[in-house]
């Protein structure tokens, strides 16, 4: 994330990248020690602060934070195809921030977003849909301007803020997907279905801009070495389809997914209602009986 790779003809050369692990590795302990100092003093009653399924996502998320910011894709993302780095920020958006989310559990999340006035008011505004689109809208421009991604492929702190607030982006707008039943809000399956939607339109105009450009948009990547065949313009275009498609059905498995759920929940909650009604209807017949 932070460290440059050399542009070698030899893309298998391994380029150790110390700063991720730290990373990776701070996120983990920095995990572990709330569940040991703060997570006793603020479980509510009949909470655990300890559950597997927690602890899974949290791995997980971090892991694929790992992957998607080690050699060997961190460096083919950044001196050789431009279309595996497009993949990198598919997942630093769409996957580890819900991974990330749904590892944090409630005491946790309480902790971090009730001890600071301030920082929790912030986080209200910011992760309100409308402002978290809008968010998501301004990093998908900026990331995808090709200034700025010519400029960090050759500055090492650029390079890192962009990542950093790729992720970011993806904590937001993933908020109130993940906590749509949290202290925060309560919103709506359907609302949520929308909400998802819009999202997988964002990266729409970027990814027509790459996919549909006569020319290469990113002098870098012209310029790079070309061992696995890939021209330029080839690879510039397989990043398009790839921002477009792999995401959009990323994103629209989350509509099915929550879309089904919440079908499910209402056919449950209509069996129960009519059992209540039947058993109502009964009582006045065993009485009688009696």
């Amino acid at each position: 994330m932070w460290a440059q790779a050399s542009t070698v003809d030899d893309p298998w050369r391994f380029v150790a990248h110390p700063e991720v692990w730290i990373l990776c590795v701070t996120l983990l302990v920095g995990y572990a020690w709330l569940h040991s100092r703060v997570g006793p003093k603020w479980v509510a009653d009949g909470e655990k602060v300890v559950e597997r399924r927690y602890v899974t996502f949290w791995v997980s998320g971090v892991a694929f934070m790992w992957v998607a910011s080690d050699f060997p894709i961190h460096d083919l993302a950044e001196n050789y195809l431009y279309w595996v780095h497009m993949l990198q920020h598919q997942v630093f958006v769409l996957i580890v921030p819900p991974l990330l989310l749904l590892g944090t559990p409630p005491w946790m999340r309480r902790f971090i977003l009730t001890s600071n006035k301030t920082f929790e008011a912030v986080a209200r505004r910011i992760t309100a849909p409308v402002a978290a689109l809008g968010f998501y809208a301004i990093q998908t421009a900026i990331t995808h301007w090709p200034a700025a991604v010519n400029a960090s492929a050759t500055n090492a702190p650029l390079h890192f803020s962009l990542h950093v607030i790729v992720v970011a982006s993806g904590l937001v707008i993933w908020f109130p997907i993940v906590y749509r039943n949290s202290m925060f809000r309560s919103v709506p399956p359907i609302a949520v279905c929308l909400y998802i939607f819009v999202i997988s339109i964002v990266p729409v105009i970027p990814a027509a801009f790459l996919t549909f450009s006569e020319g290469v948009v990113y002098s870098h990547y012209a310029d790079v070495p070309r061992p696995f065949g890939f021209s330029a313009l080839s690879d510039q275009q397989a990043a398009g389809a790839m921002m477009k498609t792999a995401g959009t059905v990323y994103l629209w498995c989350w509509i099915v997914g929550i879309f089904m759920t919440w079908g499910a929940s209402e056919q449950k909650a209509d069996r129960t209602k009519r059992r209540e009604r039947d058993l109502l209807a009964l009582r006045p017949t065993a009485s009688t009986g009696a």
